[in-house]
């Protein structure tokens, strides 16, 4: 009997030299849409890529500045550039994105990362130690768990961690394998986050992206989204998708442009076509100024 189940043993020993039990490799999967929507441009571990203007979705739009969202598969790092050729500013990313928007860009943060990446880089990213169960574990130091307790209570809580709090999750997610989405569902479960004054919560927000109060519809709506689970980010993210954020974003730009190289506020027919040419061209902000630099009132400006 031994005999015969030799060479079926030898076999199941031999298979991962031939690459036949070798599992996948990490990868991530970069989506047009947010919420992980539209056909995905999928790169795996210790793949780049300078220029993504060369690069096609099946539909012939340019991957450039085409990105929204990400999903990560496996333990990879990804790094996006602003820029081709890994240039332009940068920013590392480890755990899915389901909406660029909330992720600030530029120097005065007002822009976000949504429709901004020209190059990027996968890299390897080696894996944690296993949950109970085998499973891989989704984080691989207490400062990456404490990161994730931070977010998810000021997401759905408004507020830091009490310590005890912190030190509770902290050994959820490192010894018991918990993952952040399961930290955040126990917070939304929670006495507290049942008890939030959820108007408060969407006038700040209202403030904060449109700089007006809610209309009672939206008040009302977006209040009951709170309460079904939706963190204070995704409602800021729903907002800057919305035709009065993305017009008051290109007026906030045109006017910083003007006052820091012309030392003037736009004038109202300046103010309309940059902003058109933001809102319908895709222009960003570096392309506002060179517009402007290349401008007589700018070459013949006094000299400070």
């Amino acid at each position: 009997m031994l005999f015969r189940t030799l060479p079926g043993l030898l076999l199941l020993l031999f298979l991962p030299a031939f690459g036949l039990a070798q599992p996948p490799p990490p990868r991530v999967l970069l989506f047009p849409d947010p919420g992980f929507r539209g056909e995905p441009l999928v790169l795996h571990a210790g793949e780049s890529i300078d220029n993504l203007h060369y690069h096609r979705q099946s539909n012939r739009k340019r991957w450039n500045d085409s990105i929204s969202s990400i999903r990560f598969d496996g333990p990879v790092r990804l790094v996006v550039y602003a820029d081709a050729q890994f240039k332009g500013e940068r920013l590392e990313l480890r755990r899915d994105q389901s909406d660029l928007t909330q992720q600030p860009h530029g120097p005065s943060k007002l822009e976000s990362w949504d429709d901004r990446i020209s190059s990027l880089k996968v890299e390897w990213l080696d894996a944690g130690p296993g949950t109970p169960d085998g499973r891989p574990a989704e984080f691989r130091n207490q400062r990456e768990a404490d990161r994730a307790i931070r977010a998810a209570f000021q997401d759905l809580l408004g507020r830091e961690p009490d310590y005890d709090g912190l030190q509770n999750y902290r050994r959820r997610l490192l010894d018991q394998g918990w993952s952040e989405a399961r930290l955040r569902a126990t917070l939304r479960d929670s006495h507290e986050f049942r008890s939030r004054d959820f108007d408060a919560v969407v006038r700040k927000v209202f403030q904060e992206i449109l700089a007006r109060d809610p209309d009672p519809s939206g008040l009302a709506t977006y209040r009951e989204r709170l309460k079904e689970g939706w963190s204070e980010n995704d409602l800021r993210a729903e907002l800057r998708r919305s035709d009065e954020a993305k017009d008051r974003l290109a007026r906030e730009i045109v006017t910083r442009a003007y006052r820091e190289l012309l030392g003037r506020d736009p004038d109202p027919s300046g103010l309309e076509t940059y902003t058109g040419f933001i809102r319908k061209k895709g222009w960003t902000d570096q392309r506002v100024r060179e517009t402007l630099k290349a401008s007589d009132e700018y070459r013949n400006r006094p000299k400070t």
